[in-house]
Order: structure tokens, then sequence, then C-alpha cells
């Protein structure tokens, strides 16, 4: 079963606040120009919809496929948009492990502190998919905790890991390889921060 994020939805924002204050959220922005031409945006795992509210106001004229397995955050979501963004929005309660991936649809995809929420087995099959919805010369932005060598960090994100899955039932324990998956899947850094 996909993680259950329903009953956390309406205090995300503030156990995130609480743990990192805004550092996640300028995590998820600061790439976020790098959309500004995007016309067919995938944003997976979305969550309570501050970085789709962005998106949407920084560029006028994309088109995005949300998906999102919980429902209280697609609530969310789509309750800090406009009339006229929510048209612009085709949002998809559903677990992106079963998704339907269309294929080279997509001039963008993203993922914010999303990838983290699977074990190295199910990236390794979720990715390609991912991957294959993109379309030719299409962006992956991805914001996402970054492996650590200090023990703080690594205590850290353990807690936050055992957290989740008591409350959630998240399925990982530990990051998994994204750079490694992206790399063997063709996708190449054009931009770090």
């Amino acid at each position: 079963a996909a993680a259950n994020f329903d009953r956390l939805a309406r205090w995300y924002s503030w156990l995130e606040y609480a743990a990192f204050g805004g550092a996640l959220e300028r995590c998820r922005f600061v790439l976020l120009p790098e959309l500004a031409a995007a016309r067919r945006v995938l944003v997976l795992g979305e969550g309570d919809g501050r970085f789709l509210q962005e998106l949407l106001a920084t560029n006028p004229r994309a088109r995005v496929d949300v998906v999102e397995a919980s429902a209280k955050m697609l609530d969310l979501a789509c309750g800090r948009l406009t009339v006229r963004q929510r048209a612009r929005v085709k949002f998809n309660l559903a677990d992106a492990r079963s998704w339907d991936f269309p294929e080279a649809e997509y001039d963008a995809v993203v993922t914010c502190f999303f990838l983290d929420c699977f074990t190295p087995e199910t990236l390794a099959v979720l990715m390609p998919r991912i991957s294959r919805s993109a379309a030719p010369g299409a962006s992956w932005l991805l914001a996402e905790f970054a492996e650590s060598t200090s023990l703080r960090s690594w205590v850290w994100l353990g807690a936050m890991h055992a957290f989740f899955r008591a409350t959630t039932c998240l399925e990982a324990r530990r990051l998994g390889p994204f750079a490694d998956l992206l790399s063997s899947g063709g996708w190449r850094r054009l931009r770090q921060v």
C-alpha cells in the first residue's frame, strides 16, 4: 500500500517548519525559474500544494499533471489555487508505483522530497518509468535529501524515516540511490544548489 499522509496533511507544513525552518521550502523553489518555459509538467508527490502554487504563478502557460497518493494533500493543494489555476491542473489521486505513466509526454518532471519515500528496489523500477514519460530534452527538477557522512545527519535522516514509517507506513528506511539511477537513465546534472 502507498504511504498514507492523510493524518499528517493538515499539520505537514508545521512539522516541516519545526524540523527544518524554511530550508525545504527554499530547496523546492530555488530552481523553479528553470521551469519557466515548460508547457507540460508532471509533479509527483506534490503534498499540500506549495510548490504547485508557485509553479503556476511563475509559469502562466504550463499545464500540470499532479500524482499524489493522499486525498487530503490533494484537497489542500487544490484549495491553494485560483479557479483559473485549477483549470490548468489535472489532479490524479494515485500511487505513483502503479500509475499509468504516458510515454514522452512531459517537458518537465518534478519530485520534491518524494523519492526518499521509496526503497532502492522500488526506485529501480519507478524511476525508469518516470523517465519514459519525459519528452526528449525534458528537465527533471529534483529537491531531495542527500546522504551525508556526518553522524548528526545520519541520525536525523534515520529518525525522520522512522517517524514517517510509523505515522504513514512509508516503505523506505534510508535514502535510495537517486543520483545513480538518474545517471543510468540518461539524465545529466545541469545545476545543483
